[in-house]
């Protein structure tokens, strides 16, 4: 399928170009192929000088409709709007904030003979909201030209069609911010075995399993929008504007992430540590009508390993303040993920998308107040928390392949009468002949993807334990915002112990 290409002016206005201005256009397509549409505030940003639009063809099979001035971001798998910077900001959320692996609330006897032997079973349940924003940054790994050869004024040979790639093509980037929305709940299980009063020193330590299930449904909020940019291709007329386009996000994705681990935490007095290592089976769900999505599944598959430690400062008056600090390691792994191409291309530009490993370093530090007081028969444990979090590791990457070479036909090769050509500045012909620019294609685009970088969060909640019962458990509110995050959860949890 051939794309009618227009740089928005009449026929008349065309001018001889060289090869490495008409491939401009190209970069600036890979550039912002996998990246956010804009917004008014902050959206993509090029310094590139080229847009297309694709006039209607009635006669082709599908029909083409008019599609107005836009990036020449269709090329490439997940190309339209973005789809792919949503999956990733998803798997971010999800992994990094949300999913954050740390061991249960425990309970050590303060009677407890020497190696008396306790254990319990606890859940604990979670739900909330978060909004988010991260940006892309995309460049052209390979980009080719089919080019006409001339040499003295006679095609060499005659009608020759060359694959001709220019290393300027890769040459530029895109960046786009764009913006999520994400509601979430889980629940989590566990059981564990304790040894209380170690060798009489007042040590306790607990050794448990876990597992549970978490639910995310995330949609892209990123609003469709106009901007105007000058095209600036002739270089008797750099002050060319156009008005692009840019459609609203409609990529949405609901994971399903079922979970099993294996703690132990230490206490010895108003110290305590813990330690956790976890298995995440992603279970995904992609729909994205302008990319060709409809319930496509999707695998990933993570392993987390988290420690924390802290300890109780005992203050008059029953009050207290709890300083603790953690960090937590992950890393996911994404099967490829297959597009069907969207309607843009009619499917022409199916391919694959590879998500590279994604790892995550998180670190918190965290001071905790309150104070404990009884009342009927309960002990109350009232408190408020304040945490500092930040993403130490690198931005998440990933690479589109398109399988067809997507040909875009340029207005000006198409049309006999309008002599297209110009030098050939690099590559096999650099120096020696002119090329008549006939046809572009995009193939592969690499993407980097922001993290979450750092937030706070702060929370109220209580603890409490029933009396003499063995039923102890804790309920807490919690808000968290930064530069590119804001949201609440609330969650609760109930453990017996023996």
């Amino acid at each position: 399928m051939r794309v009618l290409v227009s740089f928005g002016l009449p026929i008349s206005a065309r001018r001889i170009l060289n090869v490495r201005n008409l491939i401009a256009p190209l970069a600036f397509a890979a550039s912002a192929s996998i990246t956010l549409a804009s917004t008014a505030q902050a959206g993509c940003t090029d310094t590139f000088q080229y847009y297309f639009e694709v006039k209607a063809d009635p006669t082709a099979s599908p029909p083409i409709p008019a599609v107005p001035p836009t990036p020449l971001q269709h090329a490439v798998p997940l190309g339209v709007g973005s789809s792919l910077n949503a999956l990733m900001s998803t798997m971010n959320t999800v992994n990094t904030a949300f999913l954050s692996p740390s061991s249960a609330f425990v309970w050590a006897r303060g009677d407890a003979a020497p190696e008396q032997l306790g254990g319990g079973v606890w859940g604990r349940t979670v739900a909330g909201a978060v909004d988010s924003t991260s940006k892309t940054t995309a460049k052209l790994d390979l980009a080719q030209t089919t080019i006409l050869v001339e040499f003295n004024g006679k095609l060499v040979p005659q009608n020759l069609n060359a694959s001709f790639i220019d290393p300027g093509l890769t040459r530029g980037t895109g960046v786009c911010e764009g913006k999520l929305h994400e509601e979430y709940y889980g629940y989590q299980f566990g059981f564990d075995l304790a040894k209380f009063n170690i060798g009489g020193e007042g040590a306790n330590v607990h050794i448990g399993l876990t597992a549970g299930y978490f639910n995310s449904k995330t949609k892209d909020t990123t609003a469709a929008n106009e901007y105007t940019k000058q095209a600036g291709f002739f270089e008797f007329d750099p002050d060319v504007s156009v008005t692009i386009n840019s459609p609203a996000g409609s990529f949405r994705a609901e994971g399903q992430v079922p979970f099993i681990g294996l703690y132990g935490a230490l206490t010895n007095g108003n110290f305590f540590a813990d330690a956790l290592v976890r298995q995440d089976f992603y279970l995904m769900t992609f729909n994205d009508p302008l990319n060709g999505l409809s319930n496509q599944a999707q695998n990933a598959y993570g392993l987390s390993a988290a420690a924390n430690i802290g300890y109780k400062i005992q203050l008059p008056m029953n009050w207290f303040i709890e300083p603790s600090g953690g960090a937590l390691w992950s890393r996911v792994r994404v099967d490829n993920i297959n597009s069907p191409g969207g309607a843009f291309f009619s499917g022409l530009n199916a391919g694959t998308v590879k998500v590279d490993d994604i790892e995550s370093i998180l670190g918190r530090a965290t001071v905790r107040v309150g104070t404990t007081f009884t009342a009927s028969g309960v002990v109350w444990q009232p408190f408020l928390v304040g945490t500092i979090f930040h993403e130490f590791a690198d931005n998440a990457t990933a690479t589109s392949h398109a399988s067809n070479r997507v040909e875009v036909t340029t207005q000006c090769g198409a049309n006999p009468q309008i002599t297209c050509k110009g030098p050939i500045t690099s590559g096999p012909f650099a120096g020696i002949f002119e090329a008549g620019w006939d046809h572009l294609a995009v193939r592969d685009v690499s993407t980097s993807t922001s993290r979450i970088g750092t937030f706070a969060q702060y929370g109220i909640g209580t603890a409490l334990v029933f009396g003499n019962s063995g039923w102890l458990g804790y309920g807490r509110f919690d808000y968290r915002t930064g530069e590119n995050i804001e949201g609440y959860s609330v969650n609760a949890g109930l453990r017996y112990n023996w």
